[in-house]
């Protein structure tokens, strides 16, 4: 059911942005150039931080002040995808974001056991009825309305003409369009601060949390030279703030020493 994930994920998000794709290609390819050059930049000891924007200061920033209603994104994947007769259809795959950190869509795997077979089908953050960890997500999906949002049967969301096998097999490389971006691109990649004017790895991305519909905050474990934990971050998780998913890491802006004295953060209650 899951052996051709990583590609079909890829797929929908390209998908879910196929209308999108023309008016946007100037951007694309100006935040193409700008990780270009950071990423030059960072190598050559360079840090550029104007990419941010405003930066948030973490002296009197806190967690449970940005998300005291946050949810875990992470806490979705895999989550089981209820119809809308209280049966078990298929399962959350992953949660797409635009530009902005604003919750979009959701990915699911749907229909096993329906006469059609597998389908990934793309649903709009606002149909879909979700309570918290645990307790299943809701989704609008029946046999008898899957092609509403079918992927790769929808029109409207990809024209069957636009899925030659170049596009499929470029896409898990390519960034995807309409600068929109998959969670599951952003968790696990290198977090870095900075040291000296220079990035410096300092753990990976665990999670973001979701308050309100959008990123409030990125989730950090730390490890090695600069400590030990999870910890809590304003999030630059969004495509404007210059990070983008073909970076394999997530600059934070901010330096070494105004990390010491954060508390590291009780994953459970997320």
């Amino acid at each position: 059911m899951r052996t051709t994930q990583t590609s079909l994920l890829a797929l929908a998000t390209a998908a879910f942005a196929a209308s999108g794709v023309v008016a946007q290609e100037s951007g694309d390819a100006e935040t193409q150039a700008q990780t270009d050059t950071n990423q030059q930049m960072a190598s050559d000891g360079q840090a550029d931080v104007g990419r941010f924007g405003d930066i948030v200061a973490l002296e009197g920033w806190a967690l449970e002040d940005v998300a005291p209603d946050g949810w875990s994104a992470s806490s979705l994947l895999d989550e089981d995808a209820i119809g809308p007769a209280g049966d078990d259809i298929g399962e959350v795959e992953d949660l797409i974001f635009d530009e902005d950190g604003g919750l979009v869509a959701i990915i699911a795997e749907v229909g096993g056991f329906w006469d059609i077979g597998d389908t990934h089908v793309s649903i709009p953050w606002e149909e879909v009825d979700y309570a918290g960890p645990g307790e299943g997500v809701g989704l609008p999906v029946t046999e008898e309305t899957v092609d509403t949002y079918d992927l790769f049967g929808n029109p409207d969301i990809l024209p069957r003409e636009q899925m030659s096998e170049e596009i499929v097999a470029g896409v898990d490389d390519a960034m995807p369009p309409g600068r929109t971006w998959r969670v599951s691109e952003l968790i696990g990649d290198y977090a870095r601060l900075l040291s000296d004017g220079e990035w410096v790895n300092y753990g990976y991305v665990t999670d973001v949390l979701v308050q309100d519909g959008e990123v409030s905050a990125t989730l950090v474990n730390a490890s090695g030279t600069y400590g030990y934990g999870m910890y809590g971050y304003p999030s630059y998780a969004a495509r404007n703030y210059g990070w983008n998913p073909a970076d394999s890491y997530y600059d934070m802006p901010y330096d070494v020493d105004e990390i010491d004295g954060l508390q590291p953060v009780d994953r459970a209650q997320y």
